[in-house]
């Protein structure tokens, strides 16, 4: 007797920024295992409008604001790669449709609206997701390491980051948006850092930061330093540095 085949996953996209590339890229790979991407909302501009995707290498093709709803309803989940601050009316939306979310970092702009996010996703009985993809990077050899006991009790942990966009010409031409980002290294890369400790040591039960600014062609903060103490009593402290040219200093 033939096994019937497993129902497809169908998906859809919100979003037009930077990081659409890799979710866009990751698609094609995923259709084998069962995963559809139907539709692609731009939300940009005045024109607002939706595309829906043919496959790989072909041309979008927009779809009127009209069906927009509709494309939600009929998916199982949804990839939000949009500014941080649109985050909850998405999200808000999707718990409504009860669609699983799957939600670009930094979750929210401010806390009152992850709050609201968590309760929406909670109150809908849906799945809530954040891209923190960092930890799935080189670390997971480390995790295995320590998980098998091979190097002891962590007790402490360091992670730095160099970031050198701000020296190069056209460094923030891909997510022109950093420039005046508030808060820029914390919510950019600093949530990277912290994410990845978890997955290293576990949760985390205080968290504190020290930020300075010194030459960035951005409104954010160039160094921020964190310092976590986790559950186990291992300590932390990750720390992110863009590099910059300082006026005056040669």
């Amino acid at each position: 007797m033939m096994k019937s085949a497993a129902p497809r996953l169908q998906g859809a996209l919100i979003g037009r920024g930077f990081s659409r590339g890799f979710m866009s890229r990751a698609g094609p790979r995923s259709r084998g295992r069962g995963l559809r991407r139907s539709a692609i909302w731009t939300g940009s501009g005045s024109s607002r409008q939706r595309q829906r995707s043919r496959g790989p290498g072909s041309t979008p093709t927009p779809l009127p604001c009209s069906r927009a709803i509709r494309g939600w309803i009929l998916s199982r989940f949804v990839e939000i790669c949009t500014r941080p601050e649109s985050h909850r009316a998405l999200v808000e939306l999707a718990a409504r449709s009860g669609v699983h979310v799957l939600c670009q970092k930094p979750s929210a702009a401010v806390r009152s609206d992850l709050e609201a996010i968590i309760r929406a996703c909670d109150s809908s009985g849906i799945r809530l997701m954040f891209h923190e993809n960092w930890r799935f990077r080189s670390c997971r050899a480390l995790r295995a390491e320590i998980s098998a006991g091979r190097i002891g009790r962590p007790i402490r942990l360091r992670i730095a980051r160099r970031d050198t966009r701000a020296l190069r010409e056209g460094g923030y031409d891909d997510q022109p948006y950093f420039r005046t980002l508030p808060r820029l290294t914390p919510l950019e890369m600093g949530c990277h850092l912290v994410d990845t400790a978890r997955f290293l040591i576990g949760e985390v039960e205080t968290v504190s930061a020290a930020l300075g600014k010194f030459g960035s062609p951005s409104i954010g903060e160039d160094v921020a330093t964190f310092s976590l103490q986790f559950a186990g009593g291992c300590l932390s402290r990750p720390g992110v540095l863009r590099l910059v040219i300082t006026p005056g200093v040669r």
